[in-house]
């Protein structure tokens, strides 16, 4: 069973996207086209959480993870969390969009309420090092034992950024952090980046709609990984961090 560790729905308002924009039975449909089965599911920029849910809810046919996209200062992020609880598993930062890096005080909360809770936790890791660097996520990571994290984009944008974050979290004996594909395009990083830290710390996704599931699977066919290797990267890694439970299937756990 193949399952996507980053995936986004809705329209996004960031004008390099040029109205890029997808609904749920539209990525039904890719991902059914590409044999995956499902993955986490944020929605776009707009943060439009409660409308990802309900759509979620009321039309999805793949296995969907929910994290809601949470913005520190955000008065409506907390009691949505509070409130939906049942459907939430796990969150999503983005350091570079909030413009706050993930050591901001306003992301303890949030931090804590998924450390009682038990929810994973999806950090963008970007090219604007002075906010959104690999850095500040094992920082937090650290600091956080008991939170499982997911380091987006193989911890940047760039192979020098992907590389030494991979090496940072090896050093540190970081037990806690795993690093998803997404926004990788030199395959040998990635290959480097499993034998210093083993298969097992990593989980295929795409970032979708922004980039195509079928580019990241081209990615692991290059690397010539073992039946094994393969299971766990394309999805036996990630149900390891997922509660079963918390998956949505036409609007019910299982």
């Amino acid at each position: 069973m193949i399952l996507d560790a980053h995936l986004h729905i809705g329209a996004w308002a960031l004008e390099k996207f040029y109205g890029l924009a997808n609904d749920v039975p539209g990525t039904d449909g890719v991902l059914d086209a590409c044999g995956i089965a499902g993955g986490i599911v944020t929605p776009s920029d707009q943060r439009r959480n409660q409308r990802l849910l309900a759509d979620l809810l009321q039309k999805g046919k793949k296995r969907y993870w929910f994290f809601p996209w949470v913005h520190p200062g955000d008065p409506e992020d907390f009691p949505f969390l509070v409130k939906n609880l049942n459907f939430i598993a796990g969150l999503k930062f983005h350091p570079a969009l909030s413009q706050k890096a993930v050591t901001d005080s306003g992301y303890e909360p949030y931090l804590q309420f998924a450390d009682q809770r038990g929810l994973p936790v999806l950090i963008h890791c970007g090219r604007w090092q002075e906010v959104a660097g690999y850095r500040f996520a094992v920082k937090v990571a650290q600091a956080h034992p008991g939170i499982k994290f997911i380091f987006a984009h193989l911890g940047g944008d760039g192979p020098e950024l992907k590389v030494e974050a991979v090496r940072t979290v090896k050093q540190q004996s970081l037990g806690n952090v795993w690093f998803s594909i997404e926004g990788t395009r030199e395959y040998w990083a990635l290959a480097q980046g499993i034998r210093t830290l083993g298969i097992e710390r990593f989980l295929y996704g795409s970032d979708y709609p922004i980039e195509h599931p079928r580019m990241y699977l081209g990615l692991v066919d290059a690397l010539e990984l073992t039946d094994s290797e393969r299971r766990k990267l394309l999805g036996g890694n990630l149900t390891g961090l997922l509660d079963p439970d918390k998956c949505l299937v036409k609007g019910t756990g299982i």
